[in-house]
Parts: structure tokens; C-alpha cells; sequence
């Protein structure tokens, strides 16, 4: 498929801030900095503790005003024996944080991709995979990709009720059963989905998307949102309205974009508008509209800038912003090589809304490490990188 034009640089971005940023760090190799660069991340003010492998450290801001930050982590890398979720709490806004609080312990089925809420009158939940079938291999017996038994499983939530020092019992989100579940190879009894959007407010509800798959691991991919219109009012979890969009049997998915389409995230335009961002394998991010509260969404298509240039992004998180002042923020990573190594330098787009539709201005770097992004056989050797940011 022929790639659309590249992304010019241009120093524009429309009015927006970012205070403290908490990411994912992805490092074989680290030298020590002491310049004075607030964009290299070496001098960071505080590191987020964690057993070795880290992703998705979201922070809630609790209503005592500490922040709880949620994270997957384990004594191994990704998918190995251990991977857990946990919390930990700074009261200094991000400079020193508490030891490890379990939310699922390490003994216990795989636990990942944890995303944390705060209700209106402060209960944090958190939602996340949870392999509470203990799947380790296919339904022929063999085991599973390089033992990825993640992203698979039973969509969980736990809560808190005072500010993230212990959480309740485990309950099941419900998953309605779609056209991509029995399309998967356990056709649909077992589903295959991961998460990585912090759960946003609009109109008193709360939204998230996740992806579900047809391929194990991670492709074929198509967008999903849970609503649910009453936890900010209803303190019995058994009685939470849960309400998955879109209507009817297909998500959110474009076959001319590639197989893979995961990751998705939104962002609130107001009223009942949404906007959603996605990764692909084909060197550019696409994007969705609904005009409905996500019952029906546009066909994603390549998301472009104001000036009508696609914007550039390996297979890494694309992940949106609404600021304070009603601005929107894209980290991104402006590149199109398709490697994980390629997450440094870590970019900001800033958007505005023009007639229902964001535009995006020009990139800015946000982030860096010295170490210069390895091509995909240097992985292993010297190379950093960072995302999944908050």
C-alpha cells in the first residue's frame, strides 16, 4: 500500500503545558548525564519504584491530593513468570514514592495493563488483564507466543477507599462476545484484549477503549469503549451500569490500514463528541470520530496535521492529552521505522479544536536520552527508550 507524504518540522505548537510526566523506560544500557537539559531524561527528579520490568505508570490524583500511581511490573521482562500490578504513593508530587503495594500479587495469575479512575466522591479504581483461566497455551496444545499470556484472560477491576493503600476483592468486567473474539483461535472462549486508556469523564460518565484481537499476540486489533453512567454515584460495584460501544458486532477498525490496529485511546471534544488515536504497523497513527458518546465511529484514517501532512509514528502508543484550557497534547514519536528502539526521542503535537475536528500543529521534543535509537538488530545492546506516558 503506498504510505502517505512525510511530516515536515516546523516550531509551532498551539498553547498547551505538561507539568510531570510518568513513562515507561525501555533500557539495556544507560550512561549518566549532568547537564542541565530538563528534557533528557536522565535528570529525572524521582524514579518510580518497580521489581525490574515496568509499563504503564498512570497516576491518580486521590482526593488527599497524593498521588497513587498504578504499574505493571515484574522480576522479569515482559510476559515472564511474576507480572504483577501494583500501586505506589507520592505525597510529594512525584519526587519520593512508597514501597510497592501489591493490587494483585505476583503468586497469583498474570495481572497487566492496569489503568486507574477517581470517582467524584475519590473511590480509585483500576481495570486490568487478569489470566484468571491460567491460559498458557493454544487450543492444539502448543504453548504460547514466546509464552505472552497477557493480553489475554478476564477484563478485572479492583477499587480503593483510601487513596490507594489496599483494594477490594476482584470483580469482573462483563465483555460482550463479537465477530474478532471468534475470529481468535480459541474462537471467542477465550478473548484476547489489553488496555492502555486512562478512563476519562463526560457527562458525569466514565469512558475508556481497549483493543480486542483476533491474533495472538497483538494483531488484527479493533477498537472498544466501556461506558459506565453511574460510578460516580453507585458505591456498590455489583450495581455499576457497564455499557460496551460501539453498537452492534464490529469495533473500531479500517482494513486499508494493515492488520494491525491496537492501542486504542480518546479524548472528550465535548458534548457528545469523542476522539480517538491508534497505532499501526504502517509508519503513521490513524484516527476516529463519533459524534454519538462512541455509538458509531468515522473510519479511521490516517491522522494528519493542520496542514494536511500525516503524522509520522512507529508501532508504538500514540497517546492523546486533553489539557486543563481545553488544548490537546499527541506523544508521539515522529518516525515511521517500525522498531520498538525507535520510542527516543519522545515528541508532543499540540492540537485545538476547529469545527468539531482537532487540528495539530507542528512537533516539538519533548523527551530524550543520549543514547542515539539502534536499528532492530541493535536491540539488546545499546539502546533506550520510553513510552506509555501520564
Amino acid at each position: 500500500m503506498k504510505a502517505p507524504p512525510n511530516t515536515s518540522l516546523k516550531k509551532q505548537i498551539p498553547g498547551s503545558s505538561i507539568s510531570v510526566l510518568a513513562l515507561s523506560i525501555l533500557s539495556a544500557s544507560v550512561h549518566a548525564q549532568t547537564n542541565n537539559d530538563w528534557r533528557n531524561i536522565e535528570n529525572a527528579i524521582g524514579q518510580i519504584p518497580n521489581e525490574n520490568y515496568c509499563d504503564q505508570p498512570y497516576v491518580a490524583v486521590a482526593k488527599n491530593n497524593t498521588w497513587v500511581c498504578v504499574l505493571t511490573t515484574g522480576p522479569g521482562t515482559e510476559s515472564q513468570s511474576g507480572q504483577h500490578i501494583v500501586a505506589s504513593i507520592s505525597d510529594d508530587k512525584g519526587k519520593t514514592w512508597s514501597p510497592l503495594i501489591d493490587i494483585e500479587p505476583s503468586n497469583a495469575p498474570a495481572s497487566s495493563w492496569a489503568t486507574p479512575y477517581v470517582t467524584s466522591y475519590g473511590r480509585i479504581y483500576v481495570f486490568y488483564d487478569f489470566n484468571g483461566d491460567k491460559i498458557t497455551t493454544y487450543p492444539n496444545g502448543k504453548p504460547l507466543f514466546r509464552n505472552h499470556n497477557t493480553e489475554l484472560g478476564w477484563y478485572c477491576f479492583k477499587y480503593s477507599d483510601d487513596h490507594g493503600k489496599t483494594w477490594s476483592e476482584r470483580l469482573r468486567l462483563p465483555i460482550k462476545k463479537t465477530t474478532v473474539d471468534y475470529m481468535n483461535p480459541f474462537n471467542g472462549k477465550v478473548q484476547l484484549f489489553w488496555g492502555v486508556d486512562k478512563p476519562i469523564t463526560v457527562n458525569n460518565s466514565m469512558y475508556f477503549a481497549f483493543t480486542k484481537m483476533a491474533i495472538h499476540p497483538q494483531d488484527m486489533g479493533e477498537g472498544w469503549l466501556y461506558k459506565c453512567d453511574n460510578i460516580n454515584t453507585e458505591k456498590d460495584p455489583e450495581k455499576l451500569n457497564w455499557i460496551q460501544l460501539p453498537e452492534g458486532n464490529e469495533g473500531i477498525y479500517e482494513t486499508t490500514l494493515g492488520k494491525t490496529q491496537e492501542e486504542h485511546n480518546i479524548v472528550s471534544l465535548g458534548n457528545n463528541n469523542l476522539y480517538c488515536m491508534l497505532r499501526t504497523t504502517e509508519g503513521y497513527p490513524a484516527d476516529s470520530y463519533s459524534r454519538d458518546g462512541g455509538k458509531t465511529w468515522s473510519k479511521p484514517t490516517y491522522a494528519r496535521d493542520k496542514d494536511g501532512r500525516a503524522i509520522k509514528n512507529p508501532r508504538a502508543c500514540p497517546r492523546l492529552f486533553k489539557c486543563s484550557n481545553g488544548n490537546y497534547l499527541l506523544w508521539y514519536h515522529n518516525t515511521n521505522r517500525n522498531a520498538s528502539a525507535n520510542r527516543n526521542p519522545a515528541w508532543v503535537l499540540g492540537g485545538l479544536e476547529v469545527d468539531g475536528k482537532i487540528e495539530w500543529g507542528q512537533p516539538e521534543i519533548l523527551l530524550h536520552h543520549p543514547n542515539p535509537p539502534a536499528m532492530s538488530k541493535g536491540i539488546g545492546k545499546k539502546w533506550i527508550g520510553m513510552s506509555y506516558p501520564d
